[in-house]
């Protein structure tokens, strides 16, 4: 039997130990939806004049330990690319 988990307390200690910020949607002009997947949706959008790709997460995401795993190695492919 496979268990979905909520991951939010690793996923809040991940994302701080990679020093990504978490910012709120009204602090950005100029939203535009670029695609979708399993854990959320990537925008196009400007923060300050400076134009970034911005991931906004499902709301309560449960994912098993593999997905949750994706999740940080897609995760890391941004952070990587110091894309926010």
């Amino acid at each position: 039997m496979i268990f979905a988990v909520n991951y939010s307390e690793q996923l809040d200690a991940y994302l701080k130990d990679k020093d990504v910020k978490v910012f709120d949607h009204s602090q950005f002009e100029d939203l535009i939806k670029i695609g979708c997947g399993a854990f959320g949706t990537v925008y196009s959008a400007t923060y300050q004049g400076i134009g970034y790709a911005l991931k906004s997460l499902k709301k309560n995401l449960k994912l098993e330990e593999k997905e949750f795993e994706d999740f940080k190695h897609e995760s890391y492919q941004f952070i990587a690319k110091t894309i926010v």
